[in-house]
C-alpha cells in the first residue's frame, strides 16, 4: 500500500504570484517519483499565528511559501512555532532571512536588525544567482543539474554573525562566490532547509526539482521511524 503523505504549504497564497502556483507544480513534479499519495494544503499565516500549535501536528512536512505575507508580525511568529517542531520543512525566499533572523536571536544576539539586511532587490524581479557548494551537500541533490536558481530577493549576513551561524546554528548548502549566505540547514534538525531563491520556479514535470524531491523522502523516511511517546 502507498504512503499517505499530507504537506502543509504556509503562506498568503494569492493567484498574481507565480512563486506560488509553482510551489504547487514542484510538488505534483516531485510526487510523481514516489510510491506514495501526496496532498498538500495552503494554510493561511493568521491561521498559524492566531490558532493553536496543533495544527501543523496534522501535516507530515510543512513548505513556507514566498511571500508577500498579510504580516510579518504573523510570520514571526509562525517561524518561532515550526522552529520548536520536529517535522521536515522547506522555506523558500523571505523565510530564509526570517529563520535566520531566530536563530540569530537564539544564539548570538537579541537584535535581529544586527544579523541580516533587508531586501535589497528593489525591484522584486527574479534574478539568476550561480550557486557555490562548498560542502558538495548540493551535488549530492543536484548531481548534473547546473547550480542556477533564481531568487526575487537579497540579503547580506553580517560576515562575523554569519560565520559564528555557520559554526555553531547551521550548515551551509549553497554560498555566493563572494561568500553570502545562499542556502542553508538547521545543524540540529537537518530535515529544516531554507533558501533565499526559489527552487520550484525551474522545477518540471520532466525534470523535478531535487531539492523538492528532497523534502518529500525526509519526509518518507520520518514516517517510517516510530515517534517516542
Amino acid at each position: 500500500m502507498n504512503a499517505s503523505v499530507k504537506v502543509g504549504i504556509i503562506g498568503d497564497f494569492s493567484f498574481m504570484y507565480n512563486a506560488h502556483h509553482a510551489t504547487n507544480h514542484a510538488l505534483e513534479h516531485s510526487k510523481n517519483l514516489f510510491e506514495a499519495n501526496l496532498d498538500y494544503y495552503w494554510i493561511r499565516t493568521s491561521e498559524i499565528a492566531d490558532g493553536s500549535d496543533n495544527i501543523l501536528d496534522n501535516f507530515d512536512g510543512i513548505i513556507i511559501a514566498p511571500g508577500p505575507y498579510q504580516s510579518d508580525f504573523f510570520m514571526k511568529l509562525v517561524i518561532k512555532k515550526i522552529a520548536h517542531k520536529e517535522i521536515p520543512v522547506l522555506g523558500t525566499g523571505e523565510p530564509f532571512k526570517m529563520y535566520l533572523e531566530y536563530l540569530g536571536t537564539k544564539f548570538y544576539s537579541e537584535s535581529a536588525n544586527d544579523i541580516i539586511s533587508d531586501n535589497e532587490n528593489k525591484s522584486n524581479h527574479f534574478e539568476k544567482l550561480y550557486l557555490q557548494d562548498p560542502n558538495g551537500k548540493l551535488l549530492k541533490m543536484y548531481g548534473s543539474r547546473p547550480l542556477v536558481e533564481y531568487s526575487s530577493v537579497r540579503y547580506s549576513l553580517n560576515p562575523e554573525i554569519q560565520k559564528f551561524l555557520e559554526h555553531n546554528a547551521i550548515d551551509v548548502l549553497a554560498k555566493e562566490e563572494n561568500g553570502n549566505l545562499l542556502a542553508f540547514s538547521d545543524k540540529e534538525k537537518p530535515y529544516m532547509k531554507f533558501s533565499v531563491f526559489c527552487p520550484q520556479v525551474l522545477s518540471s514535470e520532466a525534470l523535478p526539482h531535487p531539492i523538492f524531491t528532497t523534502f518529500i523522502e525526509e519526509i518518507l523516511k520520518f514516517k517510517l521511524i516510530p515517534k517516542v511517546i
